[in-house]
């Protein structure tokens, strides 16, 4: 089992921001790092844009996309 640096460190890398997740319990830093991992988090972002502002609207968001801008959202 990876230790709660493990998990953050992979989980900024796939996210590629450098953020701190020391307030965090482990076994929550675990299950985000699980959705973000597995993309359950941006997956049902992008089909609520797709259904409320379309296609195109989706394509901007993805053109304009960077490692992270998602989750510093979130966090």
């Amino acid at each position: 089992m990876a230790t709660k640096e493990e998990v953050q460190q992979e989980l900024n890398d796939i996210l590629g921001v450098d953020l701190e997740f020391s307030d965090m319990k482990s076994d929550d830093l675990e299950h985000l790092h699980s959705l973000v991992k597995n993309g359950a988090l941006i997956e049902p972002l992008m089909k609520h844009i797709v259904k409320t502002q379309g296609k195109s609207a989706l394509e901007e968001q993805v053109d304009n996309w960077y490692p992270g801008k998602i989750a510093s959202r979130l966090l």
